[in-house]
């Protein structure tokens, strides 16, 4: 059997589903696909109760790391993909290249150029730029580049310095259909997803909550995040009555988020300099619809699922969306089902991976 192997060395908790469903699509294709990790992986699996799937990781200690390296360059794979970017792809890459050139080199990018670092980062735009250099340096060493949506090819192909002697794959994030099956009569919550960044702030929808309740408005309001909130501003709303309520673990299980998206009516997302949102995909997944900013990263999805706004601060557009959203729920969440399907299911894994399944077959 053909054996591929999918490389993590990055810690990134939002990416383990997609990293266990990529696995899994290829094993269900018929390639032995093995998992080599971050440590931390297997940490977060065991405290939220994931059946994670069986992989190698990568230790503490530079030697160890080195020695995890040396398996993965010289195991007689045909395929070595990378689902994120780490300064140790590099060095597996060059052997790879020096050692075994019949392995395939694989780098999936959902965010090749992040624009205007600076004004949305701040000072974390210089390690923005760092980060895009790396990336840009892999695709020289790589023999496929796999970006995850429309907006990612079209940043690829007009930023500097970017291979372009490497076969480029525009493919999704795929994941399975969720266990959880909730009707539209039980949803009720207008919700704030995922973490807190500096491009994904929460002030605006705290803002958002306070003007729903002294306009009196009955919407209710669900937050729903494993980062630090504030949560002096809101134990204020709560205790003047705010209709809100706040799931804030350490670790948000699989099983947790689908409970909380089957139950919203919308998820407001208002994600700046947005290239692929893993939020967006996970309300598809759940047929629930988006309410987003009108920004190139949401629209090229945007087909009846939602509706897009202006500004994340203009609490009277927010107000008149949500309400159209409740006035035609039924329509928004059919349309949100059938981007899903049409984009986001694992039943789309051949039509996006079809043409490196044919090249690892003939290989």
């Amino acid at each position: 059997m053909d054996k591929a192997d999918i490389v993590s060395l990055k810690y990134s908790p939002g990416l383990m589903k997609e990293i266990v469903s990529l696995i899994e699509c290829f094993r269900d294709h018929g390639i032995d696909a093995s998992g080599h990790l971050h440590e931390r992986y297997l940490k977060l699996a065991f405290e939220s109760g994931e059946n994670f799937i069986n992989a190698n990781y990568f230790k503490k200690g530079n030697i160890a790391k080195t020695k995890q390296c040396f398996k993965i360059i010289f195991k007689k794979s045909k395929l070595v993909l990378f689902y994120n970017s780490h300064p140790l792809n590099l060095l597996i890459l060059f052997a790879c290249i020096f050692f075994t050139p019949f392995k395939r080199r694989a780098l999936v990018l959902h965010e090749p150029l992040k624009q205007q670092p600076f004004k949305n980062y701040g000072k974390y735009g210089f390690v923005v730029l760092l980060i895009e250099a790396l990336n840009k340096l892999q695709s020289w060493l790589c023999t496929d580049v796999i970006l995850l949506s429309p907006r990612a090819s079209k940043l690829y192909n007009e930023s500097r310095f970017y291979s372009r002697f490497c076969e480029l794959h525009e493919a999704r994030i795929l994941l399975p259909s969720p266990k959880c099956k909730n009707t539209l009569s039980e949803r009720k919550y207008f919700s704030f997803f995922g973490s807190v960044v500096a491009t994904k702030k929460i002030d605006w929808f705290l803002d958002l909550v306070e003007y729903s309740f002294v306009t009196g408005s009955s919407n209710k309001f669900l937050i729903v995040s494993g980062s630090e909130l504030p949560s002096d501003r809101i134990e204020t709303l709560l205790s003047n009555g705010c209709l809100l309520t706040v799931v804030n673990p350490k670790v948000l299980t699989d099983q947790e988020i689908s409970n909380w998206l089957s139950q919203s009516l919308a998820v407001l997302s208002m994600h700046k300099s947005v290239t692929q949102s893993g939020v967006f995909v996970e309300c598809m997944r759940h047929n629930t619809p988006v309410i987003c900013l009108d920004e190139p990263g949401f629209r090229q999805f945007m087909d009846g699922c939602g509706i897009l706004v202006s500004s994340e601060y203009n609490k009277e557009e927010l107000l008149i969306a949500m309400q159209n959203i409740s006035a035609q729920k039924e329509q928004f969440a059919r349309s949100a089902k059938n981007i899903y399907f049409d984009n986001f299911s694992t039943n789309n894994f051949n039509v996006f991976y079809g043409t490196i399944l044919d090249k690892i077959r003939s290989n």
